[in-house]
């Protein structure tokens, strides 16, 4: 039964003009990891300009624990690679050094 539908949508003129192209995607694959602080993830994104106006900053670097799912935001008023490195060292402080 499943031989004869597919070689009926092969051959219908309907079917074969409406017919999507399928991309095939590389499969999601998890992070394996056993416990907190063992990997991190790090963003750094742009603010609206409301924020910016009333907090004086202009950036926001988001470190996420990939186990907990803890989150830490810190306001950086640029993107200077010293003052994301000191946030960034900050912050293991606070919480642990990635194993």
């Amino acid at each position: 039964m499943q031989t004869i539908i597919q070689q009926y949508v092969k051959n219908c003129p309907v079917c074969v003009q409406n017919m999507k192209t399928v991309h095939s995607k590389d499969p999601v694959k998890p992070l394996n990891v056993d416990g907190p602080n063992k990997r991190y993830e790090f963003d750094i994104t742009n603010l609206i300009d409301d924020l910016q106006e009333a907090f004086g900053i202009k950036y926001c670097l988001c470190i996420i624990d990939l186990f907990s799912r803890k989150r830490m935001i810190y306001g950086l008023q640029n993107k200077r690679s010293d003052i994301i490195l000191q946030n960034i060292i900050e912050f293991c402080l606070n919480n642990g050094f990635p194993q």
